[in-house]
């Protein structure tokens, strides 16, 4: 029940915040747009988008942790994050904690996200500091590729044989005895004092180790410390060709209907999409749209609507689209949405789905994958009156 009122909160808080994230992002693409390369607030601009792109993949965790959101895992390094994190850690934790780490570079790659290896770093050594107040200790994060003749049982199951990339964090802390360690993965408990802990950080750790196909280990006991062993398969990998960036095409005339509540967001939209060459026509709700487009059936390429918008929804607006219009392309974008995906977007109506915050090279591409040509409906028209 508290994992099912996180899910319903985090799903309204993921559309606000994702759209704030995306007019953030969007006006920042097109300040860059207008500068010169070596302009030096160029860089400035780079960084907020950078944070952007890192709150909205937070926002994807807190979903993905109360089970509202849907995973986006893919072949990765997490060494160099690891790395790279250690940073961080090391400027937060207070002075009496040691730190040592045996990070392997070479230690393979592994089914992940790098967002969920950041905050499962985080978590683990946030936990190894409280354990370790206020006398202080040692903190030691230890991670290179470990191969296993048998199988192996664990706190969270049974490992099979085979090469695995292990994670191995470990502290000098107060310890836990049996019965703890027996629920120290369950949501929302915690032996920390009221105000200093949720008890989901170590849910969020098993969830993500889990999801990738691996397992944990605990060697622990009052008064000697703790020590976290994660284990994930590790995979056999080849680096592929670099991907170039995807170049911004023009839009080439093409005429895009734009549905969207929030208004700093809808006129982002317009002005992106005319700087590209597509003449859009917006609009907050939708009925004024589906009033709009039966006046005449022809007058837009392709519609890109919202999802969660107060008396129509997206589904719903797409329905009543091509109840109008039956060949017109329909894009969902929204900040969130848990029932619409890529798999089962023609169920809902919609050609193609982008999630907020979306970058405008990908929003440009899609539109124009979803109408190649302008003005299909009135060509259709005039092939079936012949």
């Amino acid at each position: 029940q508290k994992l099912e009122a996180i899910g319903t909160l985090a799903g309204g808080i993921a559309h606000d915040l994702n759209n704030v994230l995306a007019v953030i992002i969007g006006h920042s693409e097109i300040s860059m747009e207008r500068l010169e390369p070596d302009h030096p607030v160029r860089k400035s601009l780079e960084v907020i988008m950078r944070t952007a792109h890192r709150s909205s993949q937070l926002i994807k965790r807190l979903l993905m942790f109360s089970r509202q959101g849907v995973a986006e895992a893919a072949p990765m390094e997490p060494a160099p994050l690891v790395r790279e994190q250690m940073k961080i850690i090391r400027s937060y934790l207070p002075s009496n904690i040691t730190i040592a780490d045996a990070v392997d570079k070479n230690a393979g790659h592994i089914l992940g996200e790098p967002i969920e290896i950041q905050q499962i770093i985080f978590n683990l050594c946030t936990n190894a500091n409280h354990a370790m107040q206020p006398a202080g200790g040692a903190l030691k994060i230890e991670m290179a590729q470990t191969h296993l003749d048998d199988a192996r049982v664990v706190a969270t199951g049974i490992l099979k044989p085979g090469d695995y990339v292990r994670l191995s964090v470990s502290d000098t802390g107060c310890g836990m005895d049996e019965s703890v360690q027996k629920r120290v993965f369950d949501p929302f408990f915690t032996t920390k004092e009221p105000g200093l802990g949720t008890g989901l950080g170590l849910s969020m750790v098993h969830g993500g180790v889990m999801r990738g196909g691996g397992g944990i280990d605990i060697k622990s006991a009052p008064g000697q410390g703790s020590q976290f062993d994660l284990y994930w398969p590790c995979l056999a990998y080849e680096q592929p060709e670099p991907v170039h960036a995807i170049v911004i095409d023009g839009g080439g005339g093409r005429r895009v209907l734009i549905v969207d509540d929030v208004d700093d967001f809808r006129q982002l939209l317009e002005a992106s999409l005319t700087a590209h060459g597509f003449y859009p026509t917006a609009f907050g709700g939708g009925a004024e749209a589906a009033t709009f487009l039966e006046k005449d059936p022809s007058a837009v390429d392709v519609a890109l609507v919202d999802y969660m918008m107060p008396n129509m929804n997206g589904s719903e607006l797409a329905q009543r689209l091509h109840n109008i219009r039956p060949d017109l392309p329909v894009v969902l974008m929204s900040g969130y949405s848990c029932a619409v995906t890529e798999e089962n977007a023609a169920e809902f109506g919609f050609q193609a789905v982008l999630s907020k915050p979306v970058e405008t090279a990908r929003l440009v591409q899609t539109l124009l994958q979803c109408a190649p040509t302008g003005e299909t409906y009135q060509e259709n028209k005039e092939v079936a009156t012949r």
